[in-house]
């Protein structure tokens, strides 16, 4: 994977620094600071012939992995087995002198640490002692100090492989924070699940309690994950608080024999007394335990892990990079139920006032020509027959377009993911118009290339259909035309009918229209939510509306 491969890449630059820096230290030490040699080595113009080689050698090597950011990598193994091959000759150069022997030996399991992990630091721990042990014992060292020096060697060793071994396990604990499953948001049951599983994974937690609350709502909600499953309940806030008071905004843990420590502004303080309520404490049997508050716009709440053996404090920020996420995920959770209900009340509020504006109208009016038909049967007048057809019309019309709410407010069978399903949903659109009403509808979408939305899809759709529904409705027209395409970063929408057109006549630009309150008003509503804008050409026979919308932030 890349990701592996630039952690690799960045490691071998920082060991060949590494490296170079060593070869030009020692050369540095054994001419740079006025030292004789033929002192400290068995053979000095040998061991200086071999340093120089190693620096130039070091050299080429941190100059190749710095100037090229992709190297390949699987001559690791080869560079570090020569490395070993220079120490072991070092040391039997040196005479096993162990301040160079440290020096080198260290930095060779850091490279192993880097390249291959704790196992990396071991199995070279193991090959270097036994290196520096054969060259002491081939240089003529006795035994004592050979044996001495390896022992500084082996607890070098056993340090920095500790070392490696707490940074892996940290490196592990931050990959699977990053590494959170994402899933639906649409089930509240699988989403907890997926949460609980989440922070059961991160703090080993056998048992995990999540309560919340939602802001403005009266209700306490409690998701307990164990061993089988996980057990869900919403009830009434109690009295009794989950935590102290004293807690309430801190995260703390308890290894359940009165021993409780919590995260202040000064650091980590010791808690005298119980760390969560005895309500809770019992109902749960509760002992170790560590908790940390959830924060989030619309949740507040508490995650506990419990039954944990070895609590440390470690985990204190560790459940706080946890807690948070939580937080955001039940946040997204709550706020998409929101959209959904304030969508469901939009189009609720629509259905109510197309409704009031066309069909109870014309249902008043029925009802009033209805009562003058009484009256003319009554007087025997002429015109009976022509008022009873004028209601048949009325009444045909008002089924019309009740079919078609009732057709438009049955569930879309799947999602409007682009202009491909654009298009089949209008030429459905356009056929149950064509049905109902007898108006022929041509559409042609141009340029829209699939990078539109699927939220702005669905929008889109909404306005033609509003478009589409006021031209068979109002204008009479036997005809229409809808042409959408892109221009100037935004969408051209242009709707052609030929109808008996509006009420006035003329061209109107937008600010017109709003500023006589001209045009059709749910249109005008739904393309202010878009941020569009509206131009209406309106004469007999033709009747133009305009629609620009931007397809940037201003659009759901």
């Amino acid at each position: 994977m890349d990701f592996e491969y630039s952690l690799q890449s960045r490691g071998e630059r920082l060991i060949a620094s590494l490296r170079l820096l060593i070869a030009l230290g020692f050369l540095l030490v054994l001419l740079g600071l006025g030292l004789d040699p033929a002192a400290a080595l068995r053979y000095p113009a040998g061991t200086l012939a071999l340093l120089g080689v190693y620096a130039l050698y070091a050299l080429l090597l941190a100059a190749l992995f710095w100037a090229y950011d992709r190297i390949e990598l699987r001559s690791r193994l080869a560079v570090h087995l020569l490395d070993l091959g220079i120490f072991a000759l070092l040391s039997f150069l040196t005479r096993g002198s162990a301040p160079p022997a440290l020096v080198f030996f260290a930095f060779l399991l850091l490279a192993g640490a880097l390249r291959w992990r704790w196992r990396g630091a071991v199995e070279t721990a193991f090959a270097a002692g036994a290196l520096y042990l054969g060259a002491g014992l081939v240089s003529g060292v006795p035994l004592g100090p050979v044996l001495a020096g390896s022992a500084w060697l082996t607890l070098l060793a056993v340090l920095l492989a500790a070392v490696s071994a707490y940074q892996q396990r940290s490196g592990r604990e931050m990959l699977r924070i990053a590494a959170a499953p994402r899933g639906s948001l649409q089930d509240p049951d699988a989403l907890l699940a997926r949460l609980l599983a989440y922070v059961a994974g991160i703090l080993e937690a056998p048992r995990v309690l999540l309560a919340w609350e939602e802001v403005d709502e009266p209700w306490l909600h409690l998701a307990l994950r164990s061993a089988g499953g996980v057990e869900r309940s919403r009830e009434a806030p109690s009295a009794a608080p989950l935590v102290p008071p004293a807690l309430a905004a801190a995260s703390f843990l308890s290894n359940g024999a009165a021993e409780t420590w919590y995260g202040t502004e000064r650091g980590i303080e010791r808690w005298h007394g119980p760390p969560v309520g005895e309500d809770l404490r019992r109902r749960f049997a509760i002992e170790r335990v560590a908790s940390w508050p959830v924060r989030g716009e619309i949740v507040q709440g508490r995650l506990f892990a419990l039954d944990r053996k070895h609590l440390e404090r470690d985990h204190l920020i560790l459940g706080e990079i946890v807690a948070q996420r939580v937080a955001a995920e039940l946040d997204q959770f709550y706020l998409l139920r929101q959209l959904r209900t304030s969508a469901v009340t939009e189009e609720r509020i629509r259905l109510a006032c197309d409704l009031h504006d066309g069909m109870l109208q014309s249902l008043t009016g029925a009802a009033l020509q209805l009562q003058a038909l009484a009256q003319l049967l009554e007087s025997g007048a002429p015109g009976a027959r022509e008022q009873l057809q004028e209601i048949q019309r009325l009444i045909a019309a008002d089924q019309r377009d009740l079919r078609f709410f009732i057709e438009e407010l049955k569930p879309a069978p799947r999602a409007l993911s682009g202009p491909a399903d654009l298009q089949n949903r209008l030429a459905e659109l356009t056929d149950r118009i064509q049905r109902l009403w007898g108006l022929d509808v041509e559409v042609h979408l141009e340029a829209l290339d699939g990078q539109l939305s699927e939220a702005f899809t669905r929008q889109l759709y909404r306005l033609l259909r509003e478009a589409l529904f006021n031209v068979a409705r109002h204008a009479g027209a036997s005809s229409a035309r809808v042409e959408v395409s892109r221009r100037d970063q935004g969408l051209h929408i242009l709707v052609t009918d030929d109808g008996r057109g509006f009420p006035f006549r003329g061209h109107y630009e937008h600010e017109e229209l709003n500023r006589q309150k001209l045009g059709p008003v749910s249109l005008k509503e739904r393309l202010a939510t878009l941020g569009g804008s509206l131009v209406i050409d309106s004469c007999p026979g033709l009747t133009r509306l305009e629609m620009r919308l931007p397809t940037g932030g201003g659009v759901p």
